[in-house]
């Protein structure tokens, strides 16, 4: 179904007038470039997930339909639209559990190379 109404396309206005350029299409970043005859609704072909966040020219903008894909109100004229999904808390929390986690088996490697060259010394033989 999503295929057949944007086919190639990334984003698209509901009334199909004007035009949209993409700049960037990042996973958790998208930026474009509308030129609008008039107020129109841009529906991206990206899931709503909460959270996703969408300026225009540097102002905040809100979802204009609830729904399944991102979709933005968007004023006529030449604009800057910028989506993004900043990272969430738990996201955060994760990646900070992951650096400790690296540098806690980082640690422990090195004391395990350092105890095994302590303890392997060359012993003096007896004769």
């Amino acid at each position: 179904m999503l295929s057949t109404r944007f086919g190639s396309r990334r984003a698209l206005t509901q009334s199909g007038n004007g035009q949209i350029v993409i700049d960037q299409w990042q996973p958790r970043r998208i930026a474009l470039h509308s030129n609008l005859a008039k107020a129109d609704v841009i529906t991206l072909r990206q899931f709503h997930f909460t959270g996703w966040q969408v300026s225009i020219d540097g102002g905040s903008a809100q979802p204009a339909i609830p729904g399944i894909l991102a979709a933005y109100n968007a004023p006529e004229g030449a604009h800057r639209v910028i989506a993004f999904m900043p990272a969430n808390g738990f996201e955060k929390m994760g990646d900070l559990m992951s650096i400790i986690g690296v540098l806690l088996a980082f640690t422990w490697n090195i004391k395990l190379i350092l105890s095994r060259n302590k303890h392997d010394k060359p012993r003096k033989q007896r004769i």
